[in-house]
């Protein structure tokens, strides 16, 4: 059960990249505009348990570690995701 969840997560977030990838990041903006993969990862992660947020988030920073658009060191994106996801889903628990 929990492979085919992350299967599925990990197809929906392959989409939403690509999707950032070809459309959003094709528009100039003021101030750097905005990441759409990023807003979808973090709503993702605060929907979950905290292990499945950092999995997720982990899997999000692997994503945004593999950006061309990325001038980060390769796994800095990883570990704030993890720790983020991790962060945001913590709270969950206690509802």
């Amino acid at each position: 059960m929990h492979s085919r969840r992350f299967l599925l997560t990990g197809c929906i977030y392959l989409i939403v990249f690509f999707f950032q990838l070809m459309l959003i990041d094709q528009f100039h903006l003021p101030y750097g505009g905005f990441s759409l993969f990023l807003i979808f990862a973090l709503c993702w992660s605060a929907l979950s348990s905290p292990e499945v947020g950092a999995i997720s988030g982990f899997a999000a920073g692997v994503f945004l570690d593999l950006s061309p658009s990325s001038t980060s060191p390769v796994g800095l994106w990883m570990l704030v995701m993890s720790a983020v996801g991790f962060g945001i889903a913590l709270p969950s628990i206690w509802r």
